[in-house]
């Protein structure tokens, strides 16, 4: 069994193709078969894999794709994702709390709706997961400032910045523009965190 690291898929998210340099896929069809194509080549059923935030847009692309990702995937929801309670919009975030069980009935093996996880590790090595930075965002200013996690002594295993950084300070971007449109595999994010 292995543990894996991803950020960031965007699953039925047609803009995705466009936004910043874009990814480079043809179609958005295209685009989610590559991502799934590449986390399935690398991850086996029993493997458990910390999926940080915006797996899609839309909850029923969501439902549809968590069936055909192999893992035990636990999602650290992003601000794109229909459970992430943390959203500012007090109505939202109420929608999102009674949407985390519907992510569960659909097959991830826990939901993380704050979009936060202290505690972790990854390799031994403690870490926070989050699906925002601590800092820096990929618009101006640092979008949800109020709901990110605070900088401490831990290194920040996070998405959200897509292509703008991998490492950055004492965080790292597990997002898949990153990292070859594919999880990262705890050994390669440890050898990583060591360095920081």
């Amino acid at each position: 069994m292995a543990t894996w690291y991803s950020a960031d898929p965007h699953f039925s998210h047609t803009n995705i193709l466009h936004l910043g340099p874009g990814r480079p896929f043809a179609t958005i069809a295209q685009h989610d078969e590559a991502l799934l194509e590449a986390w399935n080549s690398r991850v086996a059923p029993g493997d458990d894999v910390w999926l940080l935030g915006d797996v899609a847009m839309k909850t029923t692309a969501a439902a549809a794709v968590i069936g055909r990702l192999n893992g035990r995937v636990h999602l650290v929801a992003g601000n794109h994702d229909a459970c992430w309670t943390s959203h500012p919009d007090p109505k939202r975030a109420l929608k999102a709390q009674r949407l985390v069980g519907q992510y569960l009935d659909w097959g991830f093996a826990s939901v993380h709706s704050s979009g936060i996880v202290t505690g972790a590790q990854v390799a031994g090595i403690p870490v926070v997961l989050s699906h925002l930075p601590a800092r820096g965002d990929h618009f101006e200013g640092d979008r949800y400032a109020s709901r990110r996690p605070r900088p401490g002594p831990l290194p920040l295993v996070h998405g959200h910045v897509h292509h703008l950084w991998k490492v950055r300070d004492r965080q790292v971007n597990v997002g898949v523009d990153v990292w070859g449109y594919a999880p990262v595999h705890e050994d390669e994010l440890a050898q990583v965190l060591r360095t920081l």
